[in-house]
């Protein structure tokens, strides 16, 4: 019984992880493409470039993460 509830656990918890990372994945790149439209100006003196928008959208991956949590639950429990 403990090898059959493991076995459950883990795939489980694995297509929680997987579904998690795919909406993750899809916020990230939408994200991006939104942020790259300030790419290019000038706040004050620095210049906005790429690198930047990549640190502001991975910056707020961990609030995406929490967002999407029990929508990631669900869909993976399912699965």
């Amino acid at each position: 019984m403990k090898t059959l509830r493991t076995l459950i656990y883990r795939d489980t918890i694995s297509a929680i992880g997987f579904v998690a990372l795919a909406f993750l994945a899809m916020f990230f790149f939408f994200d991006l493409l939104d942020e790259m439209g300030d790419v290019g100006r000038k706040f004050g003196d620095v210049t906005y470039t790429v690198w930047h928008a990549l640190l502001a959208v991975t910056f707020g991956l961990p609030k995406h993460l929490y967002e999407l949590l029990p929508i990631a639950v669900l869909i993976g429990s399912i699965l």
